[in-house]
């Protein structure tokens, strides 16, 4: 069994990909369901250019996009589920279907190609075909971005690992209700089950990949 052990060969574009989890405007837009609750919404917005500078080296170099989103319709909804909503006063509907609330947010948009899963859990593994269509790809590791830290990026990426895939976690391109509950997420995360790293270090990388490559070609075809 191959190990990947370091961050250049967890993350090379050949067996990588992306994913962005729930950037939708009820959890980051005003006006949102968020913003209804008064969540202070400049941790999650700030993320928006660093997660946008992600995608866009990511595509530059080949790298595999993927995005999640909560689907809130109330069907999917279990008696825990109701519950812990009433007990946290948060039963206002949210992310509901084909409303302005579900939508992910304008600058982050997927683009023409990109996977678009829908999920009903705070893991975008459960219940989904996440699994199988990253297998058909051959990804072995997932970068996962988005809100929450604490929540559904870190549901992911435990399901990422138990699934058996690396999993790398940008510090500064996802967010949570208070920074203690980041920071501490992404040291959990960090013993637990994944790499975490910056956003500059994964795009150097990539940068310092493509270099890399440019010259083996120039050299294999002689004109270096």
């Amino acid at each position: 069994m191959e190990l990947l052990r370091t961050l250049e060969e967890k993350v090379d574009p050949s067996c990588a990909a992306v994913m962005v989890i729930d950037m939708q405007n009820d959890f980051c837009s005003e006006g949102g369901f968020l913003d209804h609750l008064g969540v202070e919404l400049g941790p999650i917005q700030a993320i928006v250019p660093t997660i946008r500078r992600l995608l866009e080296s990511a595509r530059e170099h080949g790298v595999t996009v993927l995005h999640a989103y909560y689907d809130g319709d109330p069907r999917f909804f279990l008696a825990p589920m109701l519950e812990r909503l009433e007990r946290k006063n948060e039963a206002e509907p949210y992310c509901v279907p084909g409303t302005w609330g579900i939508e992910i947010v304008q600058d982050l948009k997927p683009e023409d190609g990109e996977l678009v899963i829908g999920k009903h859990r705070y893991s975008a593994f459960f219940g989904t075909d996440l699994d199988m269509h990253l297998k058909a790809n051959g990804i072995k590791t997932l970068i996962l971005c988005g809100t929450a830290t604490n929540n559904c990026v870190d549901g992911t990426g435990r399901d990422a690992f138990y699934n058996g895939y690396y999993v790398v976690l940008p510090s500064d391109a996802s967010a949570a209700p208070t920074d203690e509950l980041h920071r501490a997420t992404l040291q959990t995360a960090d013993h637990a089950y994944g790499v975490v790293a910056s956003t500059d270090e994964i795009v150097s990388i990539w940068n310092g990949a493509t270099g890399r490559e440019a010259a083996a070609v120039l050299a294999e075809t002689g004109a270096a």
